[in-house]
């Protein structure tokens, strides 16, 4: 029985209707037709049009493409198309399809294609389907934000015609549109012919480096086609490009607006006369970042850091993208090319229009929109990042011998191989007033190992020159503390978590580890302590929560304990890391084990529980109860995506309500139960103590004096009881001195007089806090509540005439968190099944 094909014909029509009515790029149309054709009997297809000797290519575009023909003929004629597959059409349904390979060439090579080659610009029926065109380009790069406007007009042009014809000219033009197809067609991007020898481009932003490799490679190709005149002599033209980035929504005005700007990036201003700045890329509005001067020799140490780290095991050693095409270039250079290498080198450099600096940056290293000026040292660097790739590339893992020697103002820099300069200026090693760094050496003593950053609060990064953070990718992975609970209200970091992180990453890499650690409150941060200090570790528990054997969570104690450093600035850790840090291969790139899913279930039933809804709260009778369900809601609910101040993923609860209905029982839970001593402290230094931090707050404006007066005048004697709505305290917020919010924890406690028939003095009670980290931040939070709402109860008592028989009593307490939330990591993951499992056994 034949199959009908049905599904393949809607998808092809699809693709011919989308043609028709949008702006496809060249890159979609190949990905649509590479999935038809992987479910159709042609396994593969390829569309292939010619005009004036120039092959427009879609789908299959491999080196072995194919060779069966299943549609060929004239669209016109100068137009020649071919359908090719890997199979032949033989059944009925498979001959369906015949007609609609004519219908998808027609479609492709439409009435908007210039005699040229190029697609035209300037129709209404192209001007109407623009912007819903362009738009699309955001989903080819994943992004919401830019995309690319570019500006192109072909240099020596002009004397191509005058001297060797307007036919070698239109040629070129030929060869520039299908070059420009052919582009579009592998990074994405719609091409466009306006006119003459001007071109436009409308780019994804799969990001700068990827598309300055794509456009270069473009540049190229055109500069090495050769047009003879009648008497044999070869003329070429080379490509001017202007680059502007367009965020937002899009229009025809505004992609034209975009326009003007890239074609105004590729001018400058000489003497009052507009000139072109030919043969470069240009981008507008960029390169305009501040520039913070540091020391040459601790940028020189920064530098061969992100080299060491970064060469081998990403796409560039630095952020600036046109560093990142200068190692590019470098690395792809061939010896029997038709360049030396110093013109191989000069031809990117001078496409990019770079500039040296007159002193060094740190931006030149971290930031993607460096000053325009780039520092030498910073050249070098990315000259011999670039080799450092090629040796690997042939060689693998053997060891170069590849330094940077600069002066001491950072003005003249050179790249060292083998003791030899390859390309820079002469500076003789072993003067004073010259420095060397080395990238990688034979015999450098430095060792595979694993580093790591302990940063103890969420945004107390350690920061460079002009406030810049010291990059991450030094270390194998970075620990965040969260110190806020402790710097905010008293509570102990959650060091157990942050130990097994530290375990987890130094059990997957080499010998030996390295600590470093920072931050205000690093000191006595408890994490720090029990790396620094001779406190033990529960080494079972370490050991679970970081999925690792016993034995290697004591065998890397003593380690830790010997090689963890407290530091105080990056210049330390710069210094530090260059002496230890070696050249990181791909293989021996560390990192943490693969998370393990996480979707069991208790090992029996949970107590039985009146939940509202899982994910907005719940009713319990204690403390104790209620922690194990909470983390358990909190762990496999499905929760917005979410981050901490750190930018680490959280799994978080908005609003959460629990109401506990017997709050003076079981207050601590089972997993924390030999924290409640430090619970008390918590308790007293924040909420109890007429010093606390809290408290001293309620204090201030005698709220807590009014609160207690408004409940005791609920329940005066000889009076009938009422209700009230006005026992709130509300903890002050103050801003900063700079204007910025800083709230505290608890935002407000209410209290509301219960009105029973009995004689009964029960209040309800409500307290909301502000966030709230659920493993330590609520337990403690809610038992600092009830020790709270105990306190006041207690001295409501105390007011009470002596004659009253009748105390006040704490009827039910509510908690609100108007965050809850924990970290989505494998370590906090096991932290909250742990917690489960206890509870359950």
């Amino acid at each position: 029985m034949e199959t009908e094909l049905t599904q393949e014909i809607e998808l092809l029509e699809s693709l011919i209707n989308d043609a028709s009515s949008l702006l496809l790029s060249p890159r979609e149309v190949s990905e649509r037709l590479n999935a038809i054709a992987s479910k159709l009997f042609a396994k593969r297809l390829l569309v292939e049009i010619v005009q004036h000797g120039q092959k427009y290519r879609w789908g299959a575009l491999d080196d072995a493409a194919p060779t069966t023909i299943l549609r060929k003929g004239s669209l016109s004629s100068t137009v020649d198309f071919e359908v090719r597959g890997d199979n032949h059409a033989v059944t009925g349904p498979e001959q369906r399809f015949l007609p609609k390979f004519l219908e998808l060439a027609k479609t492709l090579w439409g009435n908007d294609i210039r005699s040229m080659g190029g697609p035209n610009w300037k129709p209404e029926a192209v001007q109407s389907r623009l912007a819903q065109s362009a738009e699309r380009l955001r989903g080819e790069s994943n992004s919401t934000e830019a995309i690319a406007v570019l500006f192109g007009d072909l240099d020596n042009f002009k004397a191509l015609n005058d001297q060797a014809g307007h036919e070698r000219g239109d040629e070129a033009i030929q060869l520039v549109n299908r070059e420009l197809h052919d582009l579009c067609l592998r990074h994405g991007g719609l091409p466009f012919h306006p006119s003459g020898d001007e071109f436009y481009l409308i780019l994804p932003d799969r990001g700068l480096l990827p598309m300055m490799q794509a456009l270069f490679g473009l540049k190229q190709r055109i500069e090495a086609q050769p047009f003879k005149d009648d008497k044999g002599i070869e003329h070429k033209v080379g490509l001017t490009l202007g680059l502007k980035f367009l965020y937002g929504s899009l229009s025809v005005d505004n992609l034209k607006s975009a326009l003007v700007e890239a074609e105004a990036a590729t001018k400058y201003t000489l003497k009052s006369e507009k000139l072109k700045r030919r043969g470069k890329l240009s981008i507008s509005g960029t390169n305009n970042a501040a520039a913070t001067s540091i020391d040459a020799e601790e940028f020189g140490k920064l530098a061969a850091l992100l080299a060491r780290r970064n060469a081998l095991t990403a796409p560039a050693v630095f952020r600036d993208p046109r560093l990142g095409m200068i190692q590019s270039v470098v690395r792809s250079f061939q010896s029997n090319s038709r360049q030396t290498f110093q013109e191989h080198l000069h031809s990117v450099l001078n496409w990019l229009d770079i500039e040296p600096a007159a002193s060094c940056t740190v931006e030149s290293l971290l930031l993607d929109t460096a000053p325009k000026a780039i520092p030498k040292i910073a050249l070098a660097v990315a000259i011999a990042s670039g080799i450092l790739q090629a040796r690997a590339d042939v060689g693998g893992v053997k060891p170069v011998d590849l330094r940077i020697r600069f002066s001491k103002d950072g003005n003249r820099a050179s790249v060292i191989e083998g003791g030899k300069i390859v390309v820079g200026d002469q500076l003789s090693s072993g003067v004073a007033s010259v420095y060397e760094v080395e990238i990688d050496a034979p015999n450098s003593g430095r060792k595979p190992c694993v580093l790591v950053g302990v940063q103890v609060g969420l945004q107390d990064q350690l920061k460079l020159a002009g406030g810049n953070p010291l990059p991450s990718e030094l270390f194998t992975h970075v620990v965040v503390v969260d110190d806020r609970p402790n710097s905010g209200g008293g509570l102990p970091d959650f060091w157990q978590a942050a130990l097994a992180q530290i375990c987890a990453i130094a059990s997957v890499g080499p010998d030996p580890v390295h600590v470093f650690a920072w931050g205000k409150t690093s000191s006595h941060s408890e994490t720090v302590l029990r790396l620094c200090g001779p406190a033990d570790w529960p080494d079972d528990e370490i050991a679970y929560l970081a999925d690792i054997a016993s034995k290697k969570v004591r065998s890397l104690q003593p380690q830790l304990r010997s090689n963890t450093q407290l530091v105080v600035d990056a210049a330390t850790v710069v210094n530090a890391l260059y002496s230890i840090a070696p050249v990181m291969h791909p293989a021996s790139k560390s990192g943490l084990p693969l998370e393990p899913s996480d979707n069991g279930s208790p090992q029996r039933a949970m107590l039985q529980v009146q939940p509202l809804q899982p994910t907005d709260g719940l009713r319990c009778r204690t403390a104790a109860q209620a922690y194990p369900i909470i983390i358990d809601t909190l762990r496999k609910s499905q929760t917005r995506p979410s981050s901490d101040d750190a930018h680490q993923p959280l799994r978080e609860l908005v609003a959460f309500k629990l109401t506990l209905e017997t709050p003076s029982l079981f207050t601590v839970p089972t997993y924390l139960r030999n924290q409640e001593a430090d619970m008390a402290r918590y308790a007293d230094g924040v909420l109890l103590s007429e010093s606390g931090r809290i408290r001293k707050g309620l204090d201030s404006k005698k709220q807590v004096k009014a609160f207690k007066k408004e409940l005791l005048a609920c329940f005066a004697a000889g009076e009938v009881p009422r209700s009230t709505r006005r026992a709130c305290l509300v903890v002050p917020h103050v801003p900063t001195p700079d204007g910025n919010p800083s709230p505290e924890g608890l935002v407000s406690v209410w209290a509301s007089p219960r009105m029973v028939e009995s004689a009964e003095r029960t209040v309800d009670w409500v307290f909301v806090w502000r966030t709230v980290e659920a493993f330590i931040g609520l337990p403690y939070s809610l038992y600092g509540s009830i020790k709270f709402a105990q306190s006041l109860m207690s001295q409501l008592n105390e007011g009470l005439p002596k004659s009253t028989s009748t105390p006040f009593r704490l009827g039910e307490l509510t908690y609100i968190a108007l965050s809850l939330h924990m970290r989505s990591d494998g370590v906090h993951r096991r932290i909250a099944k742990r917690i489960v499992d206890e509870s359950s056994e």
